[in-house]
């Protein structure tokens, strides 16, 4: 059973070289579908095959109408995607936070699909990074969900109304990234990070409407009912 929900959208950003945007007129403000078309016949890094990264970039292809089989799909761990990025042995690649930013503040890259931005509008809120825990352990033991759910329930507050304080503390916990990065994804994360992280019917919903559209799973296998697989009871 889900218990607390941390974000509220899709914490996956696609980034190509701005070689490709440049050449085809990329206009960063068109539909999300005519951004996603230049994705075609490009070679994209995702981090491994059928996790939520992978299905984003098959979702997206699925919304500009072509085959997801049109993109060449890479698997390589994030540090290898910058190298390979680099090295223009990928056109670009597909992650969360904090790496699709790099060669945005390098300025080599440019984002052209942002599920933190709403992309798409339709599969928000969505259900992307959760806490659960078994069912009889809130029904036996209610005392530690009640514990975990204010203990997250305080700290997206905190997120919210102090984001200097908070962003210091994620500079200590990162020391080795630039600044300028970690600010950065702060304000990505900030953003996509809900005041009350409570889970919803609605957004477990669109996760399963995620997988549909990235052909990840098939319609029939659609789940009837969420209802017995989340309470908002301990974040409240």
């Amino acid at each position: 059973m889900t218990i607390v929900a941390m974000f509220d959208r899709i914490l996956v950003e696609v980034v190509l070289r701005k070689n490709f945007t440049e050449e085809g007129k990329f206009d960063p403000k068109a539909p999300l579908a005519e951004r996603a078309k230049f994705m075609r016949g490009r070679t994209i890094a995702v981090e491994s095959i059928n996790s939520i990264v992978h299905g984003y970039v098959r979702m997206l292809a699925g919304r500009a109408n072509f085959d997801p089989e049109d993109i060449k799909i890479a698997v390589m761990q994030p540090e290898a995607m910058i190298a390979a990025f680099e090295t223009k042995s990928i056109d670009g690649f597909a992650m969360s936070l904090p790496w699709p930013l790099v060669p945005v503040i390098a300025g080599t890259g440019i984002i052209i699909a942002s599920g933190p931005d709403g992309d798409p509008a339709d599969m928000m809120p969505f259900s992307y990074n959760l806490l659960m825990t078994r069912q009889e352990t809130c029904a036996k033991r209610p005392s530690i969900c009640e514990k975990i759910g204010k203990a997250f329930a305080e700290a997206a507050i905190f997120l919210q109304d102090h984001p200097a304080e908070a962003l210091a503390m994620l500079q200590k916990r990162f020391p080795n990234l630039d600044p300028k990065l970690t600010a950065a994804a702060f304000d990505v994360v900030r953003r996509s990070s809900p005041r009350v992280p409570a889970p919803t019917k609605e957004a477990l919903l669109n996760a399963d409407n995620f997988n549909v559209d990235a052909k990840l799973m098939k319609p029939a296998e659609r789940l009837s009912t969420v209802d017995d697989l989340y309470s908002a009871q301990y974040v409240r």
